[in-house]
């Protein structure tokens, strides 16, 4: 039913005589039967038709969301590596088709390029399982970027493809786009966006955490259904990762940026006014990307 819902709802923004009103009480009927907690902002054309706030950050505390109520984007976070990767090659320091060892030596893989990274088409192992001997081996260890090469040497980690032959969703292209950000720029990754994208996009609610598990005072608690059979939200801290990585990693690239709605609006205006990126660039990261046999892609 939430599902059809939604469905239902992504179908009117596509019209044009969906109003302010309507989206006003579509949120509050949801509100009301809980099923939806979270902040709202809807806008079309530039301005701002809809904005709002349901339910609780802490719902154990009775703290309530409010515009200030900065959530963990997930794999949004992805947007602003292939961003920051857009903008280095704007600045002409590096190629999408460079390889991954022009910039990180020790990688074993000389066919994967930065383009084969943004667009998922590598072939790289999935990190779920790629570290299990090491957290084993090192129970107190955390897993960071900075461990993805050593442990693809050391496992010898074969290629589920040849690069740019299929696409497969992976954190691992991104985690090493980061490096490469790092690399290039002299900085950290999480500095390098606070002075290139939100900085500039004028995102004061946004960062990227040094650890993670630890949270700020305005991030809010994730909730789930524990099962498909749930009715009852509980914190995520009370469940078990389903894989040992989930608990003992510290990625980067691949998510972790924590933000606000107001702030995503920011870094979409942003990005849309050429003020993070050139009009060349942005375009380059909208246009599908290609496989070897020229069946096209996703976008970055």
């Amino acid at each position: 039913m939430i599902k059809q819902l939604f469905l239902y709802f992504t179908a009117l923004l596509f019209t044009s005589t969906i109003s302010g009103q309507e989206i006003k009480d579509f949120f509050s009927t949801l509100d009301k039967n809980n099923l939806f907690n979270g902040s709202v902002l809807i806008s079309k054309s530039g301005e701002n038709i809809f904005s709002n706030y349901y339910g609780f950050s802490n719902m154990e505390k009775k703290e309530k969301i409010t515009e200030k109520s900065q959530f963990p984007i997930a794999s949004v976070s992805k947007t602003f590596t292939a961003t920051a990767i857009l903008q280095l090659k704007q600045k002409g320091k590096l190629k999408l088709d460079d390889t991954v060892q022009k910039y990180l030596q020790d990688f074993p893989y000389p066919n994967i390029s930065i383009r084969h990274l943004l667009s998922n088409t590598s072939g790289l192992g999935q990190e779920y399982h790629l570290f299990d001997n090491i957290i084993k081996e090192q129970p107190e260890k955390i897993i960071s970027n900075e461990d993805i090469i050593p442990v693809l040497i050391q496992n010898k980690t074969p290629l589920s493809f040849s690069p740019g032959d299929k696409w497969e969703y992976n954190n691992v292209n991104f985690c090493l786009a980061a490096l490469i950000v790092e690399k290039i720029a002299g900085i950290s990754f999480r500095e390098y966006l606070e002075k290139n994208i939100f900085s500039p996009a004028k995102m004061h609610d946004s960062f990227l955490p040094k650890n993670r598990k630890l949270k700020e005072p305005k991030q809010v608690e994730l909730y789930t259904y524990p099962n498909f059979y749930s009715t009852s939200l509980v914190n995520i801290t009370n469940l078990k990762e389903p894989f040992l990585i989930s608990e003992k990693s510290n990625f980067y690239g691949n998510g972790g940026i924590v933000s606000t709605a107001l702030d995503l609006q920011k870094y979409q205006k942003a990005l849309f006014n050429y003020k993070i990126l050139n009009k060349k660039e942005l375009d380059e990261a909208l246009i599908p990307a290609k496989l070897n046999d020229r069946n096209c892609l996703l976008p970055f």
